[in-house]
């Protein structure tokens, strides 16, 4: 069952599948409001009579998908957004996939084999620009894009047996694992999606990029996870190859602006150890994020968790030398969710310190024996008093240091994938819940609730540099959908992900827009401006 969906919702989904799957692929976006979540409105909660809160002002929504009934199909996974407003996202597909409907630059494309990879360009109002894909007969997966202010991108991901990048370009490449296990990927494409290299490591079990960064000299810096034996740069002079302690392990590996390795280092222990994003500071350092389980090695230094499994940080430097690691977490319970406690996305703030977002359950301690030192609690699920996952959001300084925490959530399984940073310091998050009420500095002056109809909805939250709570919105007033990551530029807030019914952007009649999913998944990006 996908984690995503409420149980509920799902059985209603199933019903009308049929009937979706049967509407033309050719229907467009409607400006009316459609009934599956009729009475519902943007930015509010309705259902639950919380208070309203005004902050974002909508612009546009668009829609692309397919008619795959693949869960797992037509979700995008990270964005990036340039200076003048355009931006880029990344995901996956299955079978054929339609972008920029009803619009000039209107692209099917269609994958080789089972998932692949796409990698689409729009411009600020949200208006296709251009689309690529790559992969093979096999599962391949894009996870992560960062992109220069030229407009040219560096995408990552995973790919099985083999994947063809680049389709009857000047630069086509075709990557393979050797025959055996699933390689992780890096592909460069210039501002006008034509490829300008791809460059993979394989392994002899799994190896997947998560996220990828790229530092002012042009570096391509990728994390990821990998397990067995991988082999980075293979035939180079400096090939390297990273054995992993457990089950699996995390990779940060470097590449220069023309896709020659330049080095790679593994972290881990005995069990399961995952990287899940990366980002660039000023100074060319990298930070990654994911999670631990209770113990790892990062360089010479052994780190653990505060609990059982946890949320970890490190920066490296340029050259790929641990600077420092921090943990935060706490204890496993009976009810075992893998992936719960993790640090799932990381963006820079001023000054060299960074931010992150992730999932917490039960007791997590962030700083712990530090100034700062924040102990957050997730809620319990009624009276089985089961504990469940909330949402963190975290300010380190340039060294390390805890600057603040603070959570969010309700008595359901809620996450944050996607966190973003304005010039004056300021945060905002996105993801998705599947509590009826998440709630956020919950028992303080400053508390601020969002409900749904049925269970479940995707919100934006932002906090200033200093850690205040300011506001927090629900996006398209519905359930059916996951917000996957978050973008700003100026003072506009884009948004992606995914959905499975009907959605509603827009307060008023005259601005709003309804989009409708006709496969299992359709992928949706949205624009705002704060107000």
């Amino acid at each position: 069952m996908d984690m995503e969906k409420s149980p509920l919702f799902v059985n209603l989904f199933l019903c009308v599948l049929f009937f979706l799957v049967g509407c033309s692929d050719e229907e467009e976006q409607n400006q009316e409001k459609p009934p599956g979540d009729a009475g519902a409105s943007e930015g509010g909660s309705d259902a639950g009579g919380q208070t309203q809160v005004d902050a974002l002002d909508f612009e546009w929504a668009k829609r692309a998908g397919g008619l795959s009934t693949d869960e797992e199909a037509d979700r995008p996974w990270r964005m990036d957004v340039m200076e003048d407003g355009s931006f880029f996202v990344t995901g996956v597909f299955r079978d054929v996939a339609t972008f920029g409907f009803g619009e000039k630059n209107r692209t099917e494309i269609a994958s080789a084999g089972g998932l692949d990879v796409f990698l689409a360009a729009y411009d600020a109002d949200g208006e296709l620009r251009w689309v690529v894909s790559a992969g093979g007969a096999g599962e391949d997966s894009g996870y992560g894009v960062s992109c220069m202010q030229d407009g040219s991108c560096v995408i990552t991901g995973e790919f099985t047996l083999s994947a063809v990048f680049g389709a009857n370009g000047d630069n086509q490449t075709t990557l393979d694992t050797g025959g055996s296990g699933t390689g992780m990927f890096a592909a460069a494409y210039g501002p006008d999606g034509s490829l300008k290299w791809a460059k993979s490591a394989s392994s002899t079990e799994q190896a997947a990029g998560k996220g990828v960064a790229l530092t002012d000299d042009g570096s391509v810096i990728v994390t990821g996870t990998y397990s067995g034996s991988a082999v980075f740069g293979p035939d180079a002079d400096n090939e390297t190859a990273l054995d992993s302690a457990g089950s699996t392990d995390i990779f940060v590996a470097a590449f220069d602006s023309d896709g020659a390795f330049m080095w790679a280092q593994g972290a881990g222990g005995s069990g399961d150890d995952a990287a899940e994003d990366i980002t660039a500071t000023d100074d060319g350092r990298v930070i990654i994020t994911g999670s631990i389980d209770t113990k790892a090695v990062f360089g010479t230094g052994e780190f653990d968790t505060p609990g059982d499994d946890g949320i970890f940080l490190a920066s490296f430097s340029s050259g790929g030398q641990i600077e420092w690691v921090r943990t935060a977490g706490g204890p496993r319970n009976e009810y075992e969710y893998e992936g719960v406690n993790s640090g799932l996305a990381v963006t820079r703030a001023q000054g060299g310190g960074v931010y992150v977002t992730g999932t917490f359950r039960d007791t997590a301690v962030f700083g712990e024996g530090e100034a700062h030192e924040a102990v957050l609690e997730s809620e319990t699920y009624g009276v089985s008093g089961m504990v469940v996952s909330d949402f963190f959001t975290a300010r380190y300084d340039r060294d390390g240091n805890l600057e603040w925490a603070r959570q969010g959530g309700g008595d359901e399984y809620d996450h944050a994938r996607g966190i973003a940073a304005f010039n004056d310091g300021s945060v905002v998050i996105t993801g998705f819940y599947e509590s009826h009420d998440i709630c956020f500095e919950k028992g303080t002056s400053s508390e601020q609730c969002l409900s749904s109809i049925l269970r479940g909805g995707s919100f934006i939250a932002k906090y200033s540099g200093e850690g205040a709570f300011e506001w927090a919105f629900r996006i398209a007033g519905a359930d059916s959908l996951a917000s996957q990551d978050i973008a700003v530029c100026k003072d506009r807030v884009l948004v992606s992900g995914r959905f499975w019914w009907n959605l509603i952007f827009g307060q008023d009649d005259a601005d709003r827009v309804s989009l409708s999913a006709k496969g299992s998944n359709d992928m949706f990006t949205a624009g705002y401006r704060l107000k």
